[in-house]
């Protein structure tokens, strides 16, 4: 389902019970990536407006759109972390530096903080999800930067927990 979303087409199918989990899964994917080019879209349009006046419009309109799309990355990203949490070799790597990347998050040392990430994943022969590598683009200032590396992190302590929590239950982790 790239390209064009069928609205209709899409209601259609939910209102006879048709709509599939893997049509609504790729409907969302869609509408994520067309989020994305949206706020680029708005980011070169008021950069390229002249007019002072809608150039302010389009700029308060870009922040609106994009501080939206900050959010749904939060939540992607916490989603994110626990899902790689799930592999015992990041799981490990993450309890054992993840309150040192906070700390140096905390105190702005952006590129320390990504480097380390990136051993980790490397070491564990696992792609860095693209969601993760996004938030160190220089356009996040740094307290959005830290917010959202710590929902990220946040998703990779509660699998961590969990799996303590098992341990101590006597079950495997």
């Amino acid at each position: 389902m790239t390209g064009t979303i069928n609205f209709e087409e899409i209601k259609r199918k939910a209102m006879n019970g048709q709509l599939t989990y893997e049509d609504a899964q790729a409907w969302v994917e869609e509408l994520r990536r067309l989020s994305r080019e949206t706020e680029q879209l708005l980011k070169m349009t008021y950069e390229a407006t002249t007019d002072l006046r809608k150039r302010r419009k389009l700029y308060d309109l870009y922040i609106r759109f994009t501080l939206k799309n900050t959010s749904d990355l939060a939540d992607k990203l916490r989603e994110k972390g626990e899902e790689v949490a799930k592999d015992e070799n990041i799981r490990s790597s993450f309890e054992k530096m993840g309150y040192r990347i906070m700390e140096l998050a905390r105190h702005g040392h952006r590129d320390i903080v990504f480097g380390m990430i990136l051993r980790i994943f490397f070491a564990a022969n696992k792609d860095i999800p693209e969601e993760l590598s996004k938030i160190f683009q220089p356009v996040y200032p740094d307290d959005v930067f830290r917010t959202l590396l710590y929902s990220f992190l946040s998703g990779v302590f509660s699998v961590i927990a969990k799996t303590e929590r098992k341990k101590e239950q006597g079950g495997e982790a």
